[in-house]
């Protein structure tokens, strides 16, 4: 604890996050740091580092203490000469772009990088049932990613298999151990790191897995079975010997070709990681407006975080209308009503023609869109790249394995590469040509490859199967989903991958087919609605904007061959949708 302001604080949980680090926290433990902390930090400050909980109360005089000598005084004065510098490197305006948009480019361009070996042929699809087993031919297995999916992958993993049955290292790029990224804006409303976490160090340690944070896996060699591991805070680098490997370095932020969006421009963002949105935090202080490039799932939640950030915040879509991927215009419509009520404004049709750039920094974006056919200048002062994703597959490819159609890790119903010895799971698995952009399916894999190295590992052990237990095959993953975007309630299902992939749920598509639809729409409430019906009245699917209260009903419905003993209209809002369908 330490005294601050006549008040004394637990900063206990303040140590790690402390920017001068927390050696200069400690030496003033148990005693009066009110000087010390006014003479880098202003006094309104206390509130925004301090959570009010950590305030144990008052504290009563100091016993008098016998005057410091010169020598500890110069010792002090160097110390706070040094915090004033750090303290000014940490608020200065930056001269650059965020760490992670630098990451995202550096990426796009390993991308597209001449491998050092040839490709391996994409596997033949084996017939249903016919894949062969998951073997191991030794204990050690890596994982690389410590994402949510490699998470769950690990923890499902040692609660099939048990503690110490196979040497676990898992390799995790950032310094934080696994955060949920689904609920990352709500890191805008604590900004505590703790309650987006799934997990503490501590739980490797009780169960015999390594876990190497602030380490990045550089190349894999196939032919000595390593990865090739460097620290990012020390730049060491070590091989790490694998039987096993499994891939989960998901996905990094897409983004668009722009002219004058480079390396030497500040104020420019993705939203990805918890220190994109601490750098987010930082400039808001010194900006007033912004300006998001996406207006599908992902910018639509970088919307809100410059929004919580009191920013005049944009959006810059170039469909004609929000989330294009999972609505109708209709749908996109609605959701953008509902969103413009909140004071951010859309702009659909965009199309950029460059960054305004002055003096190193962001000015704003020239553009045209649906309502502005000459070019104009959108003046913001802040960037943000929400644009979709792209599998982080650089590694696969720099190593020859098997990569799909739109990028991603080839693999077959076990979650098997092109090499035997290495698996992909989540955003970066790419299984019959799709990469899988949302976490569900991420889970569902992951409990398929958990459930076959269990099996393999009864192998190892060589106690053979449990009788018919026989593992599971993926077979994808349904892109169903309900959201919560700023507010507003929005889900799209289907009853098959078609409803999307073959966009079943627009007009024309859906005359083509022999489909009818209803659609219900209230301009009062924000309300649309369509249900997609087939020649035979069987439910395919919907996209519902503004009330999904009865997705889940719908949603097994249309897994049904039948409207059981209900009508189309019967499933409007206020009908009898949650009523059985027998």
């Amino acid at each position: 604890w330490v005294v601050l302001h006549g008040q004394v604080y637990d900063l206990t949980a303040f140590l790690a996050d402390h920017p001068g680090g927390e050696d200069v926290v400690l030496k003033w433990a148990g005693k009066d740091a009110t000087k010390f902390w006014s003479a880098i930090h202003k006094a309104e400050w206390l509130k925004e580092y301090v959570q009010p909980d950590w305030c144990l109360g008052p504290v009563g005089p100091e016993p008098q203490q016998a005057p410091a000598s010169d020598a500890k005084l110069k010792q002090y004065e160097q110390e706070i000469k040094e915090l004033r510098t750090k303290l000014e490197e940490l608020t200065a305006a930056p001269s650059r772009p965020s760490a992670g948009l630098q990451e995202a480019m550096r990426n796009a361009k390993a991308a597209q990088k001449t491998p050092t070996r040839t490709a391996d042929a994409a596997p033949a699809a084996a017939p249903k049932g016919e894949t062969p087993p998951v073997q191991l031919t030794g204990r050690r297995l890596v994982v690389v990613g410590h994402g949510p999916v490699g998470h769950d992958f690990v923890v499902k993993l040692i609660g099939m298999v048990g503690d110490g049955a196979l040497e676990v290292v898992v390799l995790g790029e950032e310094l934080l151990p696994a955060y949920d990224r689904v609920h990352l804006t709500e890191y805008f409303e604590h900004r505590d790191a703790s309650k987006l976490s799934m997990t503490d160090k501590a739980w490797f340690g009780e169960h015999g897995v390594t876990l190497r944070t602030g380490a990045r896996a550089t190349r894999i060699d196939r032919e000595r079975q390593v990865v090739v591991v460097q620290e990012t805070k020390t730049g060491a680098v070590s091989d790490l010997p694998y039987d096993a490997l499994v891939l989960c370095t998901g996905s990094y932020p897409f983004v668009p070709p722009l002219q004058n969006l480079s390396l030497d421009v500040a104020g420019a963002f993705v939203y990805r990681t918890i220190d994109d949105l601490e750098g987010m935090i930082t400039f808001a202080r010194q900006s007033k407006r912004a300006a998001v490039i996406g207006g599908g799932l992902l910018g639509l939640e970088a919307a809100k975080a410059v929004h919580d950030l009191s920013q005049e915040s944009h959006v810059l879509e170039m469909a004609p209308f929000l989330m294009p991927a999972q609505l109708d215009e209709g749908g996109g419509r609605a959701l953008q009503a509902k969103i413009e009520e909140m004071g951010i404004e859309v702009h659909t049709g965009s199309r950029l023609k460059s960054l305004v750039v002055e003096g190193g920094r962001v000015r704003g974006v020239e553009m045209t869109d649906s309502t502005h056919a000459e070019t104009y200048v959108l003046e913001v002062d802040m960037l943000v790249v929400s644009a979709g994703i792209r599998p982080r597959d650089e590694l696969a490819r720099d190593c020859g394995l098997a990569i799909g159609p739109r990028g991603g890790v080839v693999v077959n119903s076990r979650m098997e590469s092109s090499d035997p010895k290495i698996f992909a799971l989540g955003e970066v698995a790419s299984y019959e040509g799709m990469c899988y952009g949302l976490i569900a399916p991420g889970w569902e894999q992951a409990s398929v490859l958990a459930k076959n190295f269990e099996d393999a590992t009864w192998g190892l052990q060589k106690k053979g199967r449990p009788t018919g237990q026989e593992p599971p095959l993926y077979e994808g993953s349904d892109l169903s989903t309900k959201l919560k975007l700023l507010g507003v309630d929005v889900a799209s299902f289907g009853s098959s991958t078609d409803f999307w992939f073959k966009r079943q749920f627009d007009e024309a598509k859906g005359k083509e087919l022999g489909y009818n639809n209803t659609i219900q729409v209230d301009p009062f409430s924000g309300l649309y609605r369509k249900l997609v019906f087939g020649p035979d009245q069987r439910l395919l699917g919907g996209l519902l904007v503004g009330n999904a209260e009865d997705y889940f009903s719908l949603l097994n419905l249309s897994k049904q061959d039948s409207l059981g003993n209900k009508a189309p209209g019967d499933l409007f809002v206020g009908g009898n949708a949650a009523e059985s369908t027998e």
